[in-house]
């Protein structure tokens, strides 16, 4: 090689170090106002947090704090585990295995004997079941061996408070009832289910729903990282394909992200959730002129939040080991406003 083409390729190297360091400093400055979000809330974040953005399949930010805490650390997340479970049962419907219709009773013959034969898996599905939920909870402390033991202890304990479809109560009766549809119809657990439908798939290693010392609850006992969550809402984001295979169909997708019940009747919501809707296992925290979801998300209300933008085809993944408060509201508000600012917006 000349002495000439030496140069010339020792300036094209300078010049690329250069235009990686510049890309890289770009990339730094993007997410400035993201971090003034996460400094200004750092004592309500805590000292052990992890937070991934990913968009088109790559991470396009992660940020961890604390030594023993990551994107691969497992925690406990709570509704947001209502998310996976509504995932795996829509992979039921869509090819024909449950019909939403149906009601409980064909499947589960203790509901007619309670008189809760006319109760159907979409008014369960959707927190419409009119099933007392204050009877359920006080058996949050009862353990249960398995989900047909608690599905039935629900039947012949709870009564209807409302008529079933009229008035939204959020809990975790009615998802519960609908899992356990689902292990009876494909005479599979609800562990193997969602193992075969979701985790498996996707390659979700650090996510499940039992340690083995209770029941699984599919309303809230998973447990997952944020590596893996991300790559569930990635999947969600791409129309339900992961790495060329179809997952869940972009139609069962598009049925989660729609409004499953009336504004105008709600029992119950979470606090920092009132006056939001909710589609099937996700709130719908962004809505168009149309009511169409722009934005979705599932807020576990321990130490979790996960939420995806449907316009500008970003998600996110906040997890902690500090326990939940209100102001993680507040917080979660702010991280969006930022990343709105940062990544446009595709829909017109």
């Amino acid at each position: 090689m000349s002495v000439k083409a030496i140069v010339l390729c020792l300036k094209g190297k300078a010049v690329l170090v250069f235009m990686l360091f510049f890309q890289f400093s770009i990339a730094q400055q993007d997410f400035g106002s993201l971090e003034k979000v996460l400094e200004k809330n750092k004592d309500e974040l805590g000292p052990y947090f992890s937070i991934a953005i990913a968009k088109d399949g790559k991470d396009i930010y992660v940020k961890n704090s604390g030594n023993e805490f990551n994107i691969n650390s497992q925690v406990p997340i709570a509704n947001a585990s209502k998310w996976l479970t509504s995932a795996m049962i829509m992979s039921l419907v869509e090819k024909g295995i449950i019909n939403l219709d149906d009601k409980v009773s064909k499947y589960i013959p203790i509901f007619e004997k309670y008189r809760k034969g006319y109760i159907t898996l979409r008014h369960c599905f959707t927190h419409q079941s009119g099933l007392e939920q204050d009877q359920f909870k006080a058996s949050g402390n009862k353990k249960f061996e398995n989900l047909e033991e608690e599905v039935n202890y629900i039947a012949s304990n709870s009564e209807i408070e409302t008529p079933p479809g009229e008035f939204f109560y959020f809990g975790n009766a009615g998802l519960n009832i609908v899992a356990r549809v689902c292990e009876i119809v494909t005479k599979k657990s609800f562990e193997q289910l969602m193992s075969d439908k979701i985790f498996k798939p996707l390659q979700m290693r650090s996510t499940n729903f039992t340690d083995g010392s209770t029941a699984s609850n599919p309303s809230g006992s998973a447990v997952s990282s944020v590596k893996d969550f991300t790559t569930f809402l990635t999947m969600i984001l791409n129309k339900g394909q992961h790495k060329g295979k179809q997952v869940l169909s972009e139609a069962s997708i598009a049925e989660m992200h729609k409004l499953q019940m009336n504004l105008e009747k709600v029992k119950f919501t979470p606090e920092g959730l009132k006056g939001i809707g909710h589609g099937y296992g996700v709130w719908l925290i962004e809505t168009n002129e149309k009511g169409e979801a722009t934005a979705v998300a599932a807020p576990g209300l321990f130490c979790n939040w996960a939420f995806i933008d449907l316009c500008r085809g970003y998600s996110c993944v906040v997890f902690e080991k500090k326990l939940f408060s209100q102001k993680r509201f507040s917080l979660i508000s702010q991280l969006k406003a930022a990343l709105d600012d940062i990544i446009p917006s595709n829909c017109k």
